[in-house]
């Protein structure tokens, strides 16, 4: 970055910690050359975005039902094409909500979903869908993820009945689950219909306020895992190619810079 032109330094710095200003317009409109801004845009906006994305997803990998995180490569693209946004200049990263592999573990309170539809959870104010079916049980029964949220059923949160044990869970087509012959609870299973515009609470919780529900089309597996729709060789890879563009877009600002440099001693 030592030979980049000043102009193009303070554009990336500006659009990498004031994303909230448009600093592209400014930039553009003032006439920077206009092979220094794609490469500074793409640069400061799509190298860092990518990485940031690969990076948790790479963290998470291992997560049963977290979904990997995606740039939105449309955003970029219509940048270099000089159709400018005026929204964050990171763009959106999307979430790829497509279904992940099913793991058998044995576990009585682990839940896989097969098909459209998340499990609910709530924290006694809000609900949440989740596609992690991870749960345990809480002293008083309570059946819970990791963060102490109760799993719900059509008729409120789900407890194993004192003097059970969660070994005699028994779940049926309907979703119902049993202790015996006793039925528990419904397993409270929703679909939404664009799950895109789910917003994310929390490394696999999405907020719900309850609008666009549809019908779940959908099977629910006992003693099973949806594991992660990622990899770790699949995100390395990324992080790797990321590394690469990066390098190419400093390799371009100083081949501009160089030939720009080259021009104006001419005109000297």
């Amino acid at each position: 970055m030592s030979s980049a032109h000043p102009d193009v330094v303070v554009c990336i710095c500006l659009c990498r910690f004031l994303p909230e200003i448009p600093w592209h317009l400014a930039c553009f409109e003032r006439g920077m050359n206009s092979g220094f801004y794609n490469a500074a845009i793409q640069m400061s906006t799509g190298s860092i975005a990518e990485m940031e994305a690969h990076s948790e997803n790479l963290a998470h990998s291992t997560m049963p039902g977290y979904k990997r995180m995606e740039v939105n490569a449309d955003v970029f693209a219509a940048m270099m094409n000089k159709e400018i946004p005026t929204e964050d200049l990171g763009g959106p990263i999307r979430i790829n909500h497509e279904q992940g592999a099913l793991r058998v573990t044995e576990r009585p309170l682990d839940f896989a979903i097969e098909g459209d539809g998340f499990f609910m959870v709530s924290d006694g104010q809000r609900d949440f869908l989740t596609r992690n079916g991870h749960f345990t049980m809480a002293a008083d029964g309570t059946v819970v993820n990791s963060l102490g949220m109760p799993l719900q059923t059509s008729s409120g949160d789900l407890r194993i009945p004192r003097g059970s044990s969660a070994e005699d869970l028994i779940l049926d087509e309907q979703m119902n689950l049993r202790i015996g012959k006793k039925v528990i609870g419904q397993l409270k299973v929703v679909a939404v219909e664009n799950p895109d515009k789910l917003e994310q609470a929390g490394t696999t919780l999405f907020s719900w306020n309850g609008d666009n529900e549809i019908d779940a089309e959908c099977m629910v597996m006992n003693k099973a895992l949806e594991q992660s729709n990622t990899g770790v060789f699949e995100e390395m890879v990324g992080i790797m190619t990321t590394l690469r563009n990066y390098e190419a877009c400093q390799k371009m600002l100083r081949q501009v810079d160089e030939a720009t440099s080259k021009m104006m001693d001419k005109l000297a």
